[in-house]
């Protein structure tokens, strides 16, 4: 079910219908806020199959990171096999006569070998093809895969929408009001709390340490960050814990700049987000960590 992106939903609606699809999308936007939804809806349209069915679908092709079978965790970024496997598969024609849907996730992760690999598929999709890109931020994605696509933004959902699509979806009010204030505008994170507890009482902890952090001397700050850099044997499992904790420092921070319109914090939430970007390259992450919380 698809939670707000009414605009979104119609724009589709109508290419169908006039049969005027363009082949390459990039739905652009946060993480959880509906950009896979979206997709697998229109797939689910062309396919002529239900959304739970996609996968057993001969002309869907859904394209994600992979395990790393030696280290047993999940890859930074795609393997150029991977994009030269999926521009095989579209250069024949559809196995039921119909269209072929593709959807590369976290499409900001096709490093340059991989991405050349699969600008072949962007530059000259076979008839009736559709590709989507989903990524957080389009500017991350190779330029000449990014020229290819047309960007659409899924931007946040009020939270007047997520309530009653949550609603909709059967959840009783009091759930409701448990997770919609930290769902951020995201129906993605908001069903994710509802089905896992554990998940919104780690943010409800985190909110907490955030406000113990301000005003704190350094050196009792780093104290209060010291359980959150996890295993040091699981690097992007630990560096993925870290973009969590920086989210909600990053919203709980814009929330008093709303509240209290303090100009101060507007470097604060600028380094907060750059963190998070810094996270992903080679940067040592207590690093990282002790330059933000520096700027409470």
């Amino acid at each position: 079910m698809i939670i707000g992106h009414e605009k979104i939903v119609g724009f589709f609606e109508k290419a169908i219908a006039d049969k005027r699809l363009a082949q390459n999308y990039c739905l652009s936007g946060p993480s959880q806020v509906g950009k896979r939804t979206i997709a697998k809806w229109v797939a689910s349209q062309l396919l002529v199959v239900p959304e739970d069915k996609l996968a057993q679908h001969p002309d869907f092709y859904y394209l994600e990171r992979t395990v790393d079978l030696e280290t047993g965790k999940l890859r930074k970024d795609f393997l150029i096999e991977q994009a030269r496997d999926l521009k095989s598969r579209l250069q024949n024609r559809s196995w039921l006569g119909g269209y072929q849907v593709m959807i590369v996730d976290e499409a900001e992760l096709l490093n340059k070998a991989s991405g050349n690999a699969l600008l072949k598929s962007l530059e000259e999709p076979p008839e009736k093809t559709v590709i989507f890109l989903l990524t957080e931020n389009e500017a991350a994605l190779l330029p000449t895969v990014r020229s290819r696509c047309q960007v659409i933004s899924c931007g946040v959902v009020t939270d007047e929408s997520l309530t009653k699509g949550l609603q909709a979806s059967g959840h009783s009010q009091t759930e409701i009001e448990s997770v919609v204030s930290l769902a951020w505008g995201r129906p993605g994170r908001a069903k994710y709390f509802l089905e896992n507890p554990e998940a919104l009482q780690n943010v409800q902890d985190e909110i907490a340490r955030w406000q113990k952090l301000q005003g704190k001397a350094f050196y009792e700050q780093i104290k209060l960050i010291e359980d959150a850099f996890g295993d040091p044997d699981d690097a992007t499992r630990g560096r993925e814990k870290l973009a969590d904790i920086l989210d909600v420092w990053m919203m709980q921070s814009r929330g008093v700049l709303v509240r209290e319109n303090s100009p101060s914090l507007v470097t604060t939430i600028d380094y907060l987000a750059e963190a998070r970007q810094l996270l992903r390259q080679n940067v040592h992450p207590k690093l990282i960590m002790e330059q933000a919380v520096l700027r409470f």
